[in-house]
């Protein structure tokens, strides 16, 4: 039985939303994954401005390093996501299956 691949997504109603479109293309061709969700500091700190916080990694940063620590196989984080990068993140995960 292989292993399945676990798709980062933070928790977010959009991101969720995305990344459930994602597992679906890859569930109907029959690739196993699985949905892990990664609080990031922009989560977790609901006080401090963002602006704050630095200018970029806010939303990201914790994604990047799950994806590095090896604690999911993609990581589902877009700058103002579309429907054609998500198709890009299908299309790299297909690639990686193969």
């Amino acid at each position: 039985m292989s292993k399945p691949i676990i798709l980062g997504s933070r928790a977010s109603k959009l991101a969720l939303w995305q990344t459930n479109l994602v597992k679906k293309k890859l569930d109907d061709s029959n690739i196993k994954c699985e949905i892990r969700t990664v609080k990031s500091s922009g989560d977790i700190d609901l006080k401090t401005p963002i602006y704050s916080m630095g200018i970029t990694g806010v939303f990201t940063k914790e994604l990047d390093q799950a994806l590095l620590n090896k604690e999911i196989d993609v990581n589902l984080s877009t700058k103002r996501e579309t429907i054609k990068q998500i198709i890009f993140y299908i299309r790299l995960v297909l690639f990686k299956v193969k």
